[in-house]
């Protein structure tokens, strides 16, 4: 009834294919069943008018930035937001006064440190009680010496910015009392300055006795050379 139920040749041949398997035999003898034959379509696909063709009838939207960029650049101080931002403070400007007592109250207390130093290194060679070391009694000596130095130092320095500027030094050592004499004097201490020989300098300074500590000699000999108005003649 599958073969032969229809009314035509066409639907004879139609039941044929779709009914019988198509079989095919090899050169070995084995039956093999081939697939279903390909059939292209006769007709386009209907197109679905319900269904939205998203790559049709949209056109892009375009944004002109021109005035954009106008209306930015003349906006005025009123319309623009301040930034929530705090303003640099620097403090108040320094008064050249009060640099030149810092300075001198510092070079002050850097004297009275050294004073210090010197007075435990002497009360440590006392308790030793006649055995103090060679190379303590060396370093005390140079201690010693580079206060001198570091004094006259800061009285040259002093006497001459009190030249330049007496009313910042009211009420100190350097107050101006002869105006004519400090001034020759400052001249002459600026130019002359103080000046160390060689050969004292390396026997001071740079030839310990064993067992010495380079480490401390080594600073004072930094803190001497670091003084303005001190010239080492070197060997």
């Amino acid at each position: 009834d599958k073969i032969f139920g229809g009314n035509s040749k066409a639907d004879l041949l139609d039941n044929v294919c779709t009914n019988i398997p198509n079989l095919e035999m090899d050169a070995d003898g084995n039956v093999i069943e081939k697939g279903p034959e390909t059939i292209v379509p006769e007709k386009d696909a209907v197109v679905d008018e319900d269904r939205a063709d998203v790559k049709a009838d949209i056109e892009p939207e375009v944004i002109d930035t021109s005035t954009e960029n106008i209306d930015n650049l003349t906006t005025t101080s009123e319309e623009t937001e301040e930034p929530d931002v705090e303003p640099l403070d620097f403090g108040p400007p320094i008064e050249p006064e009060l640099s030149v007592r810092e300075e001198f109250k510092k070079d002050n207390e850097r004297l009275a440190e050294l004073q210090e130093q010197a007075r435990e290194q002497r009360f440590a060679n006392r308790k030793a009680k006649g055995k103090v070391p060679r190379h303590e009694i060396y370093f005390t000596n140079a201690l010693n010496r580079l206060i001198d130095f570091y004094s006259k130092n800061l009285n040259i320095k002093y006497t001459i910015k009190a030249v330049d500027n007496p009313e910042k030094f009211e009420d100190t050592k350097f107050k101006i009392r002869n105006q004519e004499y400090m001034q020759k004097r400052a001249k002459l201490l600026e130019e002359r300055g103080i000046v160390i020989n060689g050969s004292f300098f390396e026997r001071t300074f740079k030839q310990p006795p064993p067992g010495a500590n380079l480490a401390k000699l080594t600073k004072v000999v930094q803190e001497l050379r670091s003084l303005e108005y001190v010239k080492i003649l070197e060997l």
